[in-house]
């Protein structure tokens, strides 16, 4: 339904399954993925928030999505806080308190520009090891930076990869699809 546009009726049967089922936290992500889809940001977080009541062990892949949230409704300090707890969760002590420095000292965009080059850094020296990495998320991170060019040419190879959540990037991203 989500890949077809029809969000109102997938929210309703994401809604009926939670009815039938409160405890599946994988749905409340679900719902909170496409709450957020809708801008409705305060229910995607309370959804968010539900999800790691029901599965503490999944808590720390659950901040970057909250972030992500948080920095779509403009609340930059609780982003970068649900970021550096992510990396903290991570084992990535290093990087998180950089993060949170750059966040004190120059603010959001200096922080959250290093953490999307790091990021870009870490994924292509994976990738150099020969580890598979999904191009779409270094697409998505390119995106972010606002290096357009770098975007397409991992767009292209999330096509030939055919990366699952692409139909759903180019939506979030529709800006993307004219050129």
């Amino acid at each position: 339904l989500v890949v077809m546009g029809e969000d109102q009726e997938a929210l309703v049967e994401r809604q009926r399954t939670l009815e039938q089922d409160p405890f599946w936290p994988e749905m409340s992500v679900e719902m909170a993925n496409l709450l957020e889809r809708q801008k409705r940001y305060d229910e995607a977080i309370a959804a968010f928030r539900h999800a790691v009541e029901l599965d503490p062990q999944s808590e720390n892949d659950f901040h970057w999505s909250l972030g992500d949230v948080y920095g779509r409704k403009g609340m930059f300090k609780e982003h970068i806080k649900e970021w550096v707890d992510a990396l903290r969760g991570r084992g990535q002590q290093e990087r998180a308190d950089k993060m949170a420095q750059l966040y004190a000292a120059k603010g959001y965009m200096a922080a959250l520009n290093f953490f999307l080059e790091t990021a870009v850094q870490r994924r292509l020296a994976r990738q150099s090891r020969g580890e598979y990495v999904d191009p779409l998320g270094i697409a998505d991170l390119y995106v972010r930076l606002g290096n357009r060019k770098q975007a397409f040419v991992y767009l292209n190879r999330a096509y030939h990869h055919r990366s699952y959540g692409l139909t759903f990037f180019l939506q979030e991203n529709s800006s993307l699809a004219g050129e």
